[in-house]
């Protein structure tokens, strides 16, 4: 989804490459305890809940 550009927002970004559907479905951040408690902590701050957003590459794209 296009996103707009916010101005006077704090945000964290993390941005993970994998070669393949099967190397991401196989990833297993979301069972490590320290990053869970990470999250856990980030969002005992936020004041909106957390968004993951999956991106693929585009047919024209040179990631491909």
């Amino acid at each position: 989804p296009r996103l707009p550009v916010r101005a006077g927002e704090n945000v964290f970004v993390a941005v993970t490459g994998f070669h393949d559907a099967d190397a991401h479905a196989n990833h297993s951040l979301a069972a490590s305890s320290a990053w869970r408690a990470l999250i856990q902590s980030m969002q005992a701050v936020s004041t909106k809940p957390a968004e993951t957003l999956r991106l693929v590459p585009t047919a024209r794209s040179l990631l491909r």
